[in-house]
């Protein structure tokens, strides 16, 4: 491999399906009550005027509160034999979450069946996962051992690019790296196929 073929960046939005969907919605129905229960207070002491003030206010501060804590992405850089992740935020509030040597995963595996019932089975101290959501079909999990106490482990769930995933078997000869499912055929494909 050259020295420009050993960097992998890939990101993943996080969808709005599932607990995190059943999240928002509750979160906007708080708002909405909330911003209700103070527009008709205000209303009773200020009038009109006092509370298109008020509604105004809070629009904005709704708005700031829906965009960060519901636009999510996830990214995954692999460069130099470090592997890392970051949580963004509204496209500019950046935390990295985990970064560390590829060559310190104990598996990297695709997180579903047979692989699946492995992983349930360990005792995991610290789940991270930076999946667009929880039905994703190429959701793959790492398992990372803690520095201080190897029988803590993390473990992490992502899903990696091809290219991220031969990065991580290139450094990491002794990680189980399976191959990235290929995307399944349209019906158009199938019947124009031998």
């Amino acid at each position: 491999m050259n020295e420009f073929s050993q960097i992998a960046e890939y990101a993943v939005k996080k969808k709005l399906s599932g607990p995190f969907k059943a999240k928002r919605n509750r979160t906007v129905a708080l708002m909405i009550t909330i911003n209700a229960i103070i527009g008709c207070a205000i209303f009773v002491f200020y009038g009109a005027i006092g509370t298109a003030l008020v509604w105004t206010l809070f629009g904005i501060l709704d708005t700031l509160i829906y965009r960060l804590l519901f636009r999510i992405e996830y990214e995954y850089c692999l460069a130099g034999g470090e592997f890392s992740v970051a949580k963004i935020t509204d496209r500019y509030l950046r935390k990295e979450l985990l970064s560390l040597p590829a060559a310190d995963f104990e598996a990297v595996a695709p997180y579903r069946e047979p692989y699946r019932t492995s992983v349930d089975r360990m005792t995991i101290a610290r789940i991270l996962d930076t999946t667009s959501s929880p039905d994703a079909p190429d959701r793959y999990y790492a398992i990372i051992a803690d520095k201080e106490d190897a029988s803590l482990k993390t473990l992490l769930l992502f899903e990696p690019s091809p290219k991220l995933l031969r990065l991580i078997a290139f450094y990491n000869r002794r990680t189980v790296v399976v191959k990235f499912a290929e995307p399944a055929m349209t019906d158009q494909e199938r019947n124009t196929s031998p």
